[in-house]
Order: structure tokens, then sequence, then C-alpha cells
């Protein structure tokens, strides 16, 4: 009757020993299986803007008027695993200026870590990635927000908020002066020539294409489209023809007047406009 008493005891001391070695496996919260505290915070860790089509080598830019592509980092501060992270945005931030959508089904971040591993999934690719377009006349300092939700397999989940600016400068170009001269005379009107010069800040060589309007009607806009410019970078230059309009001879000048210019990179996509006083002479 000992013996077999004796017996039950081993049986369960191994049991015992078998389930705290299992429980002591997981019971450090360094560990990435740690099953003591579930506890998981997933948050925005950072983002990069990028210009819409130039691929995710790019540098980033601050977001102006255009197509841009938005890269979403996000972090683990919490204990446990957060495994098959996948997001969408609560709130679209589409109104009269800005449209934001995805560029997969589904925003997906896989497993991040809790600290001190390597607790920040950056995005580096399409599935991390939002497409926002900001429209040609959103007003400079235009702010709006983008809601993330993040969901881990538990169907634990997540908010947090992205805070945008429309800055009144896209880091790529800049207008740098004009000059006009006559093209040529009619008995009641003369035609003249404008050449609007832009500069290339970026670090890439830009092809743009280039029009003008104007509401000013004593001008007529005789040759105001598809004039095209190829800049490097830090380059100053002109179209390589100039835009033409017609004033009436019967106004006295010096005439000051406004064009609106229209500017689109070719490859990009990526639209601006720039109001343009000028003085004709």
């Amino acid at each position: 009757m000992k013996l077999k008493t004796m017996k039950y005891k081993i049986i369960f001391l191994m049991f015992g020993l078998l389930v705290g070695c299992e429980t002591y496996k997981h019971s450090n919260p360094f560990d990435p299986q740690y099953d003591g505290d579930k506890t998981k915070i997933i948050s925005i860790s950072s983002y990069k803007i990028l210009e819409y089509g130039s691929g995710f080598n790019s540098k980033p830019v601050s977001l102006s008027r255009g197509a841009y592509t938005l890269l979403v980092s996000l972090k683990n501060t919490g204990k446990a695993v957060a495994k098959n992270v996948s997001g969408d945005f609560i709130l679209n931030a589409s109104s009269n200026y800005i449209q934001v959508k995805k560029t997969m089904d589904r925003l997906l971040w896989g497993e991040i870590p809790p600290p001190p591993f390597q607790n920040i999934c950056e995005g580096i690719g399409y599935d991390q990635a939002l497409e926002i377009i900001v429209s040609s006349n959103t007003p400079y300092g235009y702010q709006f927000d983008i809601i993330l939700k993040m969901t881990d397999e538990e169907n634990q989940s997540w908010v947090d908020t992205i805070n945008l600016q429309v800055q009144s400068t896209n880091n790529i170009y800049a207008i740098d002066r004009y000059s006009i001269s006559l093209f040529w005379e009619y008995p009641i009107t003369i035609e003249y020539n404008l050449d609007v010069f832009l500069k290339n800040i970026s670090s890439i060589q830009r092809q743009l294409r280039g029009d003008i309007t104007t509401t000013d009607s004593n001008i007529k806009i005789t040759g105001g489209s598809d004039k095209r410019y190829v800049l490097n970078p830090n380059e100053v230059g002109k179209s390589n023809f100039p835009y033409k309009f017609e004033l009436p001879k019967s106004i006295s000048r010096p005439y000051l007047t406004t064009f609106k210019l229209k500017i689109k990179d070719i490859f990009s996509g990526n639209i601006w406009e720039e109001d343009i006083s000028v003085t004709i002479n």
C-alpha cells in the first residue's frame, strides 16, 4: 500500500514540475511569448510622406498640393506579442480638399513584439501605405486628421491619430521670376510672350507641364497650355516655348494683371497652382 502511495506521489510531483517549468518558461515579461499579462499597447511610432509614384526609396517630403504616399510604422510598448496586426482608417479624411484611400484591402504590420525586442514595425511597403490626394486649390495651412484603428488576431484593438497640415511649399519647385517681351503688334492689340521661370529644389530631375489662365477680361490668352519644363536639381529655367497673351492697345500702361499658373509633374502626377502678378509696360 505504501509503495502504491509513493508511486502516486512521484507522478504528482513530476506533473507539478512539468507544469511549473511551462509556467516559468513564459513568466518573464521580456519573453515574446509572455502569457502572465496579456497587455499589448499598439500605437503609431512614426510616419513618412513620400511623393506618389516615386517609389519607397525616396526621401520624405512635406505634405502639399498633389498626390502622396503615407507610410505608417507601429510600436508595441506593452508586455505581450501582438500577432497579425492589421488596420483601417475609421475616419475618411475626404473633404472638398483631401481624399484618402488604401493601397491594399487592409493595412498589415504582422507581428510586433514588446520591448526590449525590436518593438517597432516600420512601414516599408504597400501593405502599410495610404494614398493622400490634396486638391490643387487646398488652402495652405489646412489641417486634417487621419484616425487609424489597429486590430490583432485576438481582436484586441487600438486607435491612434495622425495630424497633418498642408504646407506652403512642396519642396519641389518654386517660382523664381518672369519676363515679358513684345511678340507681335496688331492694329488694335499687342501680343506678348510671357516666360515664367521655375526652380527645381528637389534632388532629382523634374519634367513638368505648365498652363496659365486668367480672370482678367482685358487679357486674351493665345498660347497658355502644355508648356514643358525639364529641370535638373537646383536648376532655374523657363519652358520650351513661352506663354502668349494679347492686350488691347487702348489699355493704358503700365498695366497690372494676374495669371494663375498650374504646374503638373509628368511622372508623379502632382499638381500645384500659384498666382503670378505681372506688370505690363
